[in-house]
């Protein structure tokens, strides 16, 4: 939790800047579980982003990893995203680089998922694309 913190805020800043007629929010709230970190929206449209730091992962390659979602995702935080409709999104930080994921399917059926590692500034500016986009 203590690398996901500053990594958020720092994301949550890029998007920021990145998407100045948008809204972008960091949630925060300890007391109520399974609300994503962040959402952002643009033109009606909002997509939520939940960041999971993860240090215990397959390196595939330089830029490609593999984690597991039961033992990397909290169930009802991996819930809440595949109930969104295809705006649930997992941003994935690991001290490879950050990778980011459409969440959808159960997490029982995903037993593991092979992520592209990329600079912080470029999930951010992927994030800005997609929520820009009214279907992906």
């Amino acid at each position: 939790m203590k690398l996901e913190s500053p990594t958020s805020r720092r994301l949550a800043a890029l998007l920021r800047a990145k998407l100045p007629h948008g809204v972008t929010f960091k949630h925060n709230d300890m007391s109520t579980k399974g609300i994503p970190d962040l959402s952002v929206t643009h033109a009606g449209r909002t997509i939520w982003v939940e960041a999971k730091y993860v240090d215990e992962l397959s390196r595939i390659s330089d830029r490609c990893v593999k984690i597991f979602p039961a033992r990397d995702v909290d169930g009802i935080q991996w819930e809440h995203l595949r109930k969104m409709g295809g705006n649930g999104y997992l941003a994935v930080y690991t001290p490879l680089g950050v990778a980011l994921t459409r969440v959808s399917g159960y997490r029982e059926s995903v037993a593991s998922l092979r992520l592209a590692l990329e600079p912080l500034e470029t999930v951010a500016g992927r994030i800005v694309a997609i929520v820009k986009r009214r279907e992906e």
